[in-house]
């Protein structure tokens, strides 16, 4: 026999053990309502903020969350569009800055994350790219200053820095900052200081 129910409480302190928002770990809520089957969250679920505003929708088979999840910040606009599939995630996930900017954007497979990374500044423009094979960063990554000019770059082998590493200053030359060397994301081998000029400033033997 099929048990189908209603499900509404109120919490002072609600963890979202899946997904959040955006720069937040604890959320209050004071509301989720949705259907269970057999006992379990069944369907699509929506869960409020304490002033009735909508948090999150999702959607759950067999007490799973599976399909397009979607979180809200307090003041309606979206934080989060996530795919799961069987209580994982999967596919394309999208994060988002409070002023509605793009935040984050990569791909997660069997819940961890997959292939390449980008992460945007709230003016919308590119932050941080990184590539991702089995939930490590792999291979070459590239950090940037808000004014589009590259603060870093350099490689990783296994989740760990590995190789060449080089900073910049933030100024209309682009003029190196710091060569550096990592083997197995310890520091090695001879990292050399340059001031603005472009002079060496100081070598460091590791």
């Amino acid at each position: 026999m099929q048990k189908v129910g209603f499900f509404l409480i109120s919490v002072l302190s609600f963890f979202l053990n899946k997904s959040g928002l955006y720069g937040q770990n604890k959320i209050e809520t004071s509301k989720a309502v949705g259907n269970f089957s057999n006992g379990v969250k069944e369907g699509e679920w929506k869960i409020f903020y304490p002033n009735g505003n909508l948090m999150a929708i999702e959607f759950y088979t067999e007490g799973e969350l599976n399909g397009k999840i979607t979180n809200y910040y307090p003041d309606g606009k979206i934080s989060a569009i996530e795919t799961w599939i069987k209580d994982l995630q999967e596919d394309t996930s999208k994060y988002f800055h409070p002023n509605g900017q793009l935040f984050r954007i990569g791909i997660y497979e069997g819940g961890v994350y997959q292939q390449e990374w980008k992460t945007y500044f709230e003016t919308g423009k590119l932050s941080q790219k990184v590539y991702y094979l089995d939930g490590l960063p792999e291979g070459k990554t590239i950090n940037w200053f808000e004014s589009g000019n590259i603060q870093e770059e350099g490689s990783f082998k296994n989740g760990k820095k590995d190789g060449q590493f080089i900073s910049y200053f933030e100024n209309k030359n682009k003029s190196i900052q710091l060569i550096s060397t990592y083997l197995n994301d310890e520091k090695s081998g001879v990292w050399i200081y340059f001031k603005p000029n472009g002079r060496i400033k100081e070598l460091v033997r590791y």
